[in-house]
C-alpha cells in the first residue's frame, strides 16, 4: 500500500467498523486505532500527518456531519479538515460548563 493511499484504505476499514456503533463506542475504538497506527508508523511527524487524514476520510464515509455529543466532537477535532475542527470547536464552546 502506497503512503498516499494509506488514509483512504484505512478509512474504509475503520468506517465499516465504526458506522454501526454509537459515538461513545466510536471514540473508544478510534483510540485503539490511534494506538495501533502509532505502532505501524513509528516516525512521529509522519504519524501526525497521516492520522488526521484518516480521521477526515473516516468521518466523510460515516457521513454524520451534525455534531450531537462530546465524543463526536472529540473525533472531529482530530480531523485534518478545517471545517471538522471548526465544528468541534463550536460544539465545545457551546457546551462547555461555565462556573
Amino acid at each position: 500500500m502506497q503512503a498516499e493511499q494509506l488514509p483512504k484504505e484505512l478509512a474504509e476499514i475503520w468506517a465499516r467498523q465504526l458506522k454501526p456503533l454509537g459515538w461513545e463506542e466510536r471514540v473508544q475504538l478510534m483510540n485503539q486505532f490511534h494506538e495501533n497506527l502509532k505502532e505501524m508508523i513509528p516516525d512521529f511527524s509522519e504519524f501526525c500527518e497521516v492520522f488526521p487524514e484518516i480521521v477526515t476520510e473516516t468521518l466523510n464515509q460515516i457521513d454524520e456531519p451534525d455534531i450531537a455529543c462530546d465524543a463526536q466532537a472529540h473525533i472531529f477535532a482530530n480531523s485534518a479538515d478545517e471545517k471538522h475542527r471548526q465544528l468541534a470547536g463550536a460544539w465545545f464552546r457551546a457546551h462547555s460548563q461555565s462556573h
